[in-house]
């Protein structure tokens, strides 16, 4: 296999706390429509199927608009997983695995320590970019996840 059949690996994680009760950030989480307006790099997101606690999702790069798909299992408890649907063709994520973990803090349920992790196999032209735009970023992720989680549940209070 050539490099670019390999691809580029990129993971990272995050942990954080929210003033916001878990179905607040589930909220958040699972309404894949709005991932365009704070999700890092995503143009736009869409259901494409739901079977039980599994949503489909479709997701598009913002810059190269490169589509890539992934089943999202969201029991909406305290954690909920990722993963590639290699069911469809892929343009960008070749592969890709992550988390969310949730646990309230000290019995308040208004108070919310989330922590994510994710990993990725991307093409050199998604994880490089084109000319330097729209190349991906682990740390960049992080704190935008970070910032505009936050805040949109953080407003649903």
């Amino acid at each position: 296999m050539s490099k670019e059949e390999n691809g580029v690996m990129k993971q990272g994680s995050i942990a954080f706390r929210i003033n916001a009760s878990q179905a607040a950030i589930w909220r958040v989480l699972s309404d894949f429509s709005q991932y365009p307006h704070w999700g890092y790099k995503i143009g736009a997101a869409g259901v494409y199927n739901k079977v039980g606690d599994d949503f489909y999702v479709d997701f598009m790069t913002d810059t190269l608009s490169k589509h890539y798909y992934v089943i999202n299992h969201m029991p909406m408890k305290d954690w909920s997983t990722w993963k590639t649907d290699h069911s469809k063709a892929q343009d960008c994520v070749m592969d890709t695995v992550g988390y969310w973990r949730m646990k309230e803090v000290d019995g308040n349920s208004n108070v919310v320590d989330v922590m994510q992790y994710g990993k990725m196999e991307l093409t050199s032209l998604c994880s490089n970019g084109f000319f330097g735009i729209g190349g991906f970023d682990a740390d960049e992720l992080a704190r935008v996840t970070h910032r505009n989680l936050k805040a949109r549940a953080e407003a649903l209070m």
